[in-house]
């Protein structure tokens, strides 16, 4: 997914009751002759959010990330249709189910009757921001409590709000648009909570302390938000709800319940030992020969021959295109972004974690040496990019504008712009693409010759033939290291509780695929409590990979975590290889 990539939650206010909405709350009228606008940038009273939305035909349409950017919480499934659940009296079957998107790639859903029933007023903008606009909320009453992993803080609010939150050591911290009542203010300074005014903006200071998981909801009758905290690294340790089982040697299946503070999580693991004869783990991915494309794991492995696999890296869902790593027998497929956690093994075994980067320059003959920022990928920023033959036969372009040097060997073709049907990547070369950098390529002329150096860091994932990059990195030595923000993901992110997957190295060198879905209350575990789930499962090193409806283990062709039918599409997993005729000839 993305670096926006797919989050704290905010949703769009619902109406209670089904009352008709005010008029006031409207949509502007101006909206009604607005034309068809989209864009990847939102404004809630003037702060930065991210997500993509559409403006068509006077509807409003948003991705996940941008509804749950906005303080949404939900329920996703793979048969692109997504349940929202905001201030409600229960569980999600109080939700509401949002239509997705009629047509193109795009997964969008038509969010127009929320923001309507929530009040918010929608501005599109032609330069590809979304500016919505909230209605002034009152704090009431600031309560905590007691839970059995730990503390509850509960805010009260005289009606719903968009809401967003963040964790800052041993605090956590919530802004809203709105006033605070004299009550609330007594109860805050005695219970020592901090509340910051200026203007209408109100960010209220929660002192958790240092926890290592805090989760948070929104509530309905009265309007309320509450944080969970739990401490502590000590678990319950994991019940299994079935015995292991030994696939082939080296490879053993389990389910398990993996208790993480209050909450206990359905867990399916695939334990495997590399240094097995016979058994392998590769990168795969659906393109085949070229990395554009997604189709269910389940048939990524069934065309590359795996016995198992797992989901791994994320993706863009709009143009089917990898967002980090991939690596394979120590060809670079698709290359790393915004120095996010990586894994990288070899056929005997040995293993590397860590927060992946890699740095490239062209070096020309004349002239000083150019900066390439990214390599093989559907990620975009300005600079130049360098995509080789393994990216596929054809380039196209992912931004407007985009203009390349082709080189063949180790001299430049020739430069020209990108058209919207691509450029043909050499088969002895590669292509430099310039975007927002025009100035970076006047330097190069037909006929040059150039080179290209490159350094891995950290260098022992670059000494490893294969490596996958997903992220955040969760565990290492043993203990938490998560930082979303340090790679790169939004709070949001950070703080959704969604199905995960991951990959640990437990002590004995073994590895483990690991994914993990809904408690009892409909919810899967944070990032932090993912990382606390590794721990007890006994890992000394893990990384999270893509999530939610992605999330898919599979033993035999067959989804251990999930029915068939539910599936999505992803770009690329893991797979799990058995060939029993190497076994035996190894000595």
């Amino acid at each position: 997914m993305p670096r926006l990539a797919w989050l704290p939650l905010l949703l769009i206010p619902m109406a209670c009751g089904g009352l008709p909405l005010p008029a006031a709350l409207a949509l502007p009228p101006l909206l009604a002759a607005s034309p068809n606008l989209q864009g990847g940038r939102l404004e809630l009273d003037g702060r930065s959010l991210t997500g993509a939305w559409e403006w068509r035909d006077g509807r409003l349409y948003l991705s996940e990330v941008a509804l749950r950017s906005l303080g949404a919480d939900l329920k996703p499934d793979a048969n692109g249709t997504v349940m929202v659940r905001w201030f409600p009296a229960a569980g999600f079957e109080q939700g509401e189910v949002l239509p997705r998107s009629p047509w193109g790639a795009q997964v969008l859903y038509d969010a127009t009757a929320l923001t309507q029933r929530g009040g918010l007023t929608v501005q599109p903008q032609t330069d590809g921001s979304l500016r919505l606009t909230s209605l002034p909320v009152t704090l009431n009453g600031v309560r905590r409590g007691r839970q059995p992993a730990g503390q509850r803080w509960v805010l009260d609010f005289d009606r719903p709000l968009p809401w967003q939150w963040q964790r800052d050591e041993g605090a956590v911290r919530l802004s809203f648009r709105g006033q605070v009542t004299a009550q609330a203010q007594a109860q805050a300074r005695q219970l020592g909570v901090r509340l910051l005014t200026q203007s209408e903006r109100v960010e209220v200071e929660l002192p958790l302390g240092e926890t290592v998981t805090v989760s948070a909801a929104s509530l309905g009758g009265p309007d309320r938000i509450y944080f969970d905290a739990s401490g502590g690294l000590a678990e319950t340790p994991a019940a299994a709800t079935t015995p292991p089982v030994t696939r082939v040697p080296g490879l053993v299946t389990q389910r398990l319940t993996v208790p993480v503070g209050s909450s206990r999580f359905p867990v399916n693991v695939l334990k495997l030992d590399l240094r097995q004869p016979g058994l392998k783990l590769q990168p795969v991915w659906a393109g085949g020969d070229q990395q554009q494309g997604t189709q269910t794991l389940a048939l990524t492995l069934r065309r590359e021959g795996a016995i198992a696999g797992i989901n791994a890296g994320f993706f863009n869902r709009n143009n089917r295109l990898p967002l980090g790593a991939i690596r394979r027998e120590s060809t670079w497929y698709s290359g790393p972004i915004l120095g996010r956690g990586a894994i990288a093994w070899d056929d005997r075994g040995n293993v590397s974690l860590g927060r992946l980067d890699l740095r490239e320059q062209l070096l020309p003959e004349l002239g000083p040496a150019l900066p390439i920022g990214l390599l093989n990928t559907g990620y975009a920023r300005a600079g130049l990019a360098r995509y080789t033959r393994t990216w596929g036969a054809v380039y196209r372009p992912v931004t407007e504008g985009e203009r390349a040097a082709i080189i063949s060997g180790d001299r430049v073709l020739a430069i020209q712009p990108v058209p919207p049907s691509g450029l043909g990547i050499p088969t002895d070369g590669y292509l430099i693409v310039s975007r927002s950098a025009g100035s970076l390529l006047a330097q190069l002329t037909p006929g040059l010759r150039v080179r290209v150096e490159q350094q891995v860091l950290p260098s022992a994932l670059g000494t490893l033939p294969h490596l996958v990059q997903a992220g955040p990195l969760l565990v290492n030595s043993g203990q938490v290291v998560l930082d979303a923000r340090a790679e790169g993901f939004s709070a949001a992110f950070a703080n959704e509780r969604a199905p995960r997957s991951a990959v640990g190295r437990m002590p004995d060198g073994s590895l483990i695929l690991v994914t993990a879905h809904e408690d009892g209350s409909g919810y899967g575990p944070s990032l932090g409590e993912m990382a606390r789930l590794m721990l007890s499962l006994g890992v000394t090193e893990a990384l999270n990979f893509d999530g939610g409806s992605s999330t898919t283990l599979v033993l035999d062709e067959q989804p251990l975590n999930r029915p068939g039918s539910s599936v999505a599409r992803v770009h690329n997993g893991l797979a799990v290889f058995y060939r029993p005729e190497q076994a035996q000839r190894l000595p």
